[in-house]
């Protein structure tokens, strides 16, 4: 409560004959909230229940019901959807095209233009990378018997899964080499914003989420820590906590 309340009040204490003291000061808050001049202030005995404001909302759940036999591929494109690939499609080729065309060592190596197809058998192929760990990328080609993924040897070559990953390319920008005017000022935007480059994906995933589901009135919010020990800007690293570098 304010100074100011404190003093009209004090000054005006023949208007709270009656009142207990935790009246009193509910009923000054109440007309704090309510910013009314003091010349319009009406005290009553009475005073108007409070509380929380009502939640007013769609109503909380899916906005689309799937059938029961629904595949977990299904649930997963509807927030990855086909307009997402095809974007990360374009933006990977387009990337590629300007990077080829400014470095003549990296046209030594063909390159075919990456279809969606392929763009979503890369994610398919990342996913069961998270979960299939092996010693090194090369490994899930291997065909030694306690290393390879025959899942993996099947969708895709190692040498194309290899440079699909040195262009794949998420954001709106156009490349720019590194002794360019605009290098320099795309680097001084990523220190503004970490998720520059992932930021076009990131709203659109998000609007996927706030289409196909309806947040209920109670939200639990928490945060968790994974494990990365390569290179990148986002990267937390607190001695003190049991995993020390981390996202």
């Amino acid at each position: 409560m304010s100074s100011k309340s404190l003093a009209t009040m004090s000054s005006s204490e023949s208007e709270f004959e009656g009142f207990t003291k935790k009246e009193m000061f509910k009923a000054v808050a109440k007309n704090e909230i309510e910013n009314k001049p003091v010349s319009q202030r009406h005290w009553e005995k009475a005073l108007q229940p409070w509380g929380p404001i009502p939640f007013v909302g769609p109503t909380p759940g899916p906005t689309t019901s799937l059938p029961s036999h629904t595949r977990e591929i299904e649930y997963f494109l509807q927030l990855f959807d086909i307009q997402l690939f095809h974007y990360i499609t374009r933006m990977t080729n387009r990337y590629a095209t300007e990077r080829r065309s400014a470095n003549p060592r990296e046209r030594r190596r063909k390159w075919y233009p990456v279809t969606c197809a392929e763009m979503q058998a890369y994610f398919g192929i990342s996913f069961i990378m998270g979960y299939n760990m092996q010693p090194h990328i090369a490994s899930y080609w291997s065909n030694d018997v306690d290393l390879g993924c025959e899942i993996i040897r099947n969708i895709m070559s190692r040498d194309r899964f290899t440079q699909i990953s040195t262009y794949v390319y998420y954001s709106d920008q156009h490349y720019a080499p590194p002794s360019s005017t605009a290098y320099q000022h795309q680097k001084s935007a990523e220190k503004v914003d970490r998720m520059l480059k992932l930021r076009p994906v990131y709203h659109h995933v998000n609007a996927n989420y706030m289409r196909y589901r309806n947040p209920p009135l109670q939200l639990s919010v928490d945060e968790a820590m994974t494990t990365f020990t390569g290179r990148s800007s986002m990267l937390m690293r607190q001695k003190a906590k049991p995993i020390k570098c981390r996202f």
